[in-house]
C-alpha cells in the first residue's frame, strides 16, 4: 500500500521506495483526513482504437468528458513499481461482461497489448486523482466467468531486441523480399469454406483436399471478412481439419477463407517444400549447448 509524506504518494519497490507521485493540493488534504472515500479508474485503449474506462466504485464517475463504467468487476491486483529502467507490473481482474470485455474478444486477442492506464481517485470528486500505472495488458487468462490480465510497464518495450537474432531457424517470413518464395505459384495458395465447426478456433473445410497434410500447418488464413489467423494444425482426416492459434471473432458455417501454405523455418522444409536453400535465413550449423558443456577434448551429441 501506499504511504503519504509531505503532500507526496510513495510507492515502494521491492527493496525500498523508489517511485514519488505529486499529489493536488485538494487530494493531499482528503488524505489527510480521518476518513477517505477512494475508487480506482482504468482506461484501455484497444490497439484497434475502442476505448474503455472502469471504475471499481458502485456508481458510474465522470472525471472531465470522459465516464468510467460501474459494475464490470474490475479488481486491481499489487501494482510493483520499480528503479530506473526495471519494468514496472501488475494485474487486473474482473468478469465478463456482454457489452464490455467479453470471452469471444479475449480470445480474439483485442485486449493483446492494450494501452492501461490506472488511476487512484476520491470518489467524492473524481476529479481528484493521482495516476498510479501506465502500460499495457500482457498475458491473459480467462476462462467461463473471469479473466485475469497482467499489466506491463510502458519500460517492456525497452526488452524487446533490436536487430537480427542469430538462430538456427530462419528468421524471414515466408514470401517476404528476403524469403523470396512465390506464394502464387500452383499448390501455395488455396481458397477453403467452413464446413463444420469443432470449437471455437478448430474447424473442417471443404476446397483443401489438395494440401498435403501438415503442409498448412504454419500457415496463414485471411478470412472473407478481413482478420487474419495462423494455423496450429492441419490434418486430413475423412475432411479437412484445421486449428487455430487463437479463435477469430467470426467462425460461421460457409465461411470463406484464403490460406497459404505454412513453413516451420527450418532448413529441411525450406529444402524440400521450397527449394529455397540459397534465400535461407538461419544458421541451422551453429553448435548448440552440447558444443559448450562437451569442453575440450570432448564429444558433441556422442560423437568425437
Amino acid at each position: 500500500m501506499p504511504s503519504r509524506r509531505g503532500g507526496r504518494l510513495l510507492f515502494p519497490s521491492s527493496r525500498f521506495w523508489s517511485d514519488m507521485r505529486t499529489l493536488s493540493p485538494a487530494l493531499a488534504a482528503h488524505l489527510a483526513g480521518e476518513v477517505t472515500t477512494l475508487a480506482h479508474l482504468w482506461r484501455f485503449q484497444r490497439r484497434d482504437g475502442a476505448r474503455f474506462g472502469f471504475t471499481d466504485h458502485d456508481a458510474s464517475l465522470r472525471v472531465g468528458e470522459e465516464v468510467f463504467e460501474a459494475g464490470a468487476g474490475l479488481e486491481a491486483g499489487q501494482i510493483e513499481k520499480a528503479i530506473g529502467l526495471a519494468v514496472d507490473s501488475g494485474a487486473v481482474q474482473g468478469v465478463l461482461s456482454a457489452d464490455a470485455i467479453t470471452q469471444d474478444d479475449l480470445a480474439a486477442g483485442l485486449w493483446d497489448g492494450a494501452r492501461c492506464d490506472v488511476w487512484r481517485c476520491n470518489w467524492h470528486a473524481p476529479d481528484q486523482r493521482v495516476h498510479v500505472f501506465a502500460g499495457r495488458i500482457g498475458e491473459v487468462r480467462f476462462g467461463p466467468e473471469g479473466f485475469t490480465g497482467e499489466l506491463r510497464g510502458l519500460q517492456a518495450a525497452l526488452n524487446a531486441p533490436v536487430g537480427r537474432v542469430f538462430a538456427r531457424a530462419c528468421d524471414a517470413e515466408l514470401g517476404d523480399a528476403r524469403c523470396r518464395v512465390d506464394l502464387s505459384a500452383p499448390g501455395r495458395r488455396f481458397a477453403g469454406l467452413v464446413t463444420q465447426r469443432v470449437t471455437a478456433r478448430a474447424f473442417r473445410a471443404s476446397g483443401l483436399e489438395a494440401a498435403p497434410e501438415g503442409f498448412l500447418t504454419h500457415g496463414l488464413l485471411r478470412w472473407s471478412f478481413g482478420e487474419t489467423s495462423r494455423v496450429a494444425v492441419h490434418r486430413r482426416e475423412a475432411s479437412v481439419f484445421l486449428e487455430l492459434t487463437a479463435a477469430p471473432s467470426r467462425l460461421d458455417l460457409g465461411q470463406s477463407f484464403d490460406i497459404v501454405i505454412g513453413c516451420d523455418k527450418t532448413l529441411l522444409t525450406c529444402r524440400d517444400r521450397f527449394a529455397n536453400v540459397l534465400n535461407f535465413r538461419g544458421f541451422p550449423d551453429m553448435p548448440g549447448p552440447d558444443a559448450v558443456i562437451a569442453g575440450p577434448g570432448g564429444t558433441i551429441g556422442g560423437a568425437p
